[in-house]
């Protein structure tokens, strides 16, 4: 993985952590509604470990209350 795509993951998972740890819910609690988002893709994505999918950043978005340009605002 390119070093640039690698920090970009990075500072996604850092801003997804942080929306999320914003509205005090866990991994587990992201997935308890009908459009949640499994715990184990958002730890993945917190941890750089995986990409997300444009549908899974739209759950993800969803489920915190934000729009997905609130996820991509991290600079």
């Amino acid at each position: 993985m390119a070093d640039q795509e690698a920090e970009f993951l990075q500072k996604l998972g850092r801003q997804v952590q942080r929306l999320r740890l914003a509205r005090n819910l866990t991994q587990e609690a992201m997935e308890e509604t009908r459009n949640g988002v499994p715990y184990r893709t958002i730890q993945q994505v917190e941890e750089a470990k995986a990409a997300m999918s444009v549908r899974t950043l739209y759950r993800i978005a969803k489920r915190l209350g934000v729009k997905p340009r609130d996820i991509l605002d991290f600079e």
